[in-house]
């Protein structure tokens, strides 16, 4: 392999929180990135707002180096942002005003591009991009917009409107409300921010095929690229001996899905199997009030201790964003997943193969207790499903978005 990037080999990477212990989707894709660039023989450095130190941040499993900015240079860029981008939605300005932004407060992290002189400069969410206006010009730029959380904001709100706020009794909720599909029924677009800081960078990342066209088409001439969750396979010893395992993280399209199966779906499994149990872990485990055989279990650190025992892995979801982070975890560490159609979508898991796919009560409590019943099954389905994910990973590996067009 030739050197893919510049001279120094230097990658800075400004994050939105730090990745360890990994806890978020977000968390999980800025591990990704930044795993991702190591790779590539870069030695990296992190910008991070002082507001997102904590005090139970872990080590990272790789040498990085980071760096703390005080909160005026990015905050008070953010809000200035903030102001033109409301005045851009008021129509009271054009686009091409948005190029004159004066942003202030960001010398420190002028001078720091400057001294560094990075060969790779990679940024987390449009949102941060306005921290950052004065890139090196002989470093590869690139943003990491991830599923553009604006472009999914209309649907965020619908089914909070319909779900209700946390935390939610699955039993006061109509069918119809935990069945519905507001994906395919409210339009969206990408906002403005994302195109505008799109256009900043040399080149635009997206985990959603949808998304990167939607962005491509608003921002001609910018470099797009379609750049998935991808996850290595997660070496762990299984006994499917234990619950069902259910992640979720809080946002009201893990509340509908999760909702969903308390109040649809166990009843079916509980009268074939009264003694099955899932574990709900993840931020938002206690967004649901629970029922018999369904435990919070809050956040787990230990990632492969949880899937060490677990018979399967649940995707309830109906509508959201991006990609099932949870299903690909699972499948890398072996275990199968029972999932609806829209979480499947982004995947790659074949039915019957490598997990199971079913969008109604009778079909998802049918697969789950199939996998109760059988362990050989869910082991080689398991098997299968993380076979899937190193495919991927291995395709997605071959034409490296993070480098520039051109260098292999």
């Amino acid at each position: 392999m030739t050197s893919t990037h510049g001279a120094n080999g230097t990658a800075l990477v400004v994050l939105d929180e730090w990745p360890w212990p990994i806890r978020s989707g977000m968390q999980l894709r800025a591990a990704q990135m930044l795993e991702t660039l190591a790779s590539e023989g870069m030695t990296l450095i992190a910008l991070l707002p002082a507001r997102a130190l904590r005090a139970d941040m872990a080590p990272p499993p790789l040498p990085i180096r980071l760096t703390a900015v005080g909160e005026g240079a990015f905050d008070a860029a953010l809000r200035r942002m903030s102001y033109w981008m409301h005045r851009l939605a008021r129509r009271e300005i054009g686009w091409a005003s948005l190029s004159r932004v004066p942003i202030g407060q960001q010398l420190r992290v002028m001078r720091l591009t400057r001294r560094l002189r990075p060969a790779v400069v990679l940024v987390m969410l449009a949102k941060n991009a306005a921290a950052v206006r004065w890139l090196p010009r002989e470093a590869h730029t690139l943003l990491d917009a991830v599923d553009i959380f604006s472009l999914n904001r209309d649907r965020w709100i619908a089914v909070e409107r319909i779900i209700g706020p946390a935390p939610v009794d699955p039993h006061t909720v109509s069918a119809s409300g935990l069945e519905a599909d507001v994906s395919s029924s409210t339009p969206v677009a990408p906002d403005c921010l994302d195109v505008v800081a799109s256009r900043q960078f040399d080149r635009a990342l997206l985990i959603g095929r949808e998304e990167a066209a939607q962005v491509a088409a608003l921002a001609p001439g910018t470099d797009v690229c379609w750049f998935p969750f991808v996850m290595p396979p997660k070496r762990i010893t299984r006994t499917f001996g234990g619950a069902a395992i259910l992640v979720v993280g809080v946002n009201p399209f893990n509340r509908q899905g999760h909702a969903w199966l308390v109040a649809e779906v166990i009843p079916l499994v509980h009268a074939e199997i009264p003694e099955f149990q899932v574990f709900v872990a993840g931020p938002g485990s206690n967004d649901v009030i629970g029922s018999d055989g369904v435990t919070s279990m809050g956040e787990f650190d230990d990632i492969a201790a949880m899937y060490g025992s677990a018979r399967m892995a649940l995707a309830p979801q109906r509508n959201g964003t991006g990609q099932p982070i949870k299903v690909l975890e699972a499948a890398a560490h072996g275990i199968p997943s029972v999932m609806t159609s829209y979480a499947a979508r982004r995947t790659g898991i074949v039915h019957g193969r490598d997990g199971f796919v079913a969008d109604t009560p009778v079909d998802f409590a049918e697969a789950m207790v199939t996998f109760w019943r059988d362990a050989e099954k869910a082991r080689r389905m398991g098997d299968q499903a993380a076979t899937c994910l190193a495919r991927q990973r291995d395709a997605l590996a071959a034409d490296m978005p993070l480098r520039p067009r051109g260098q292999s």
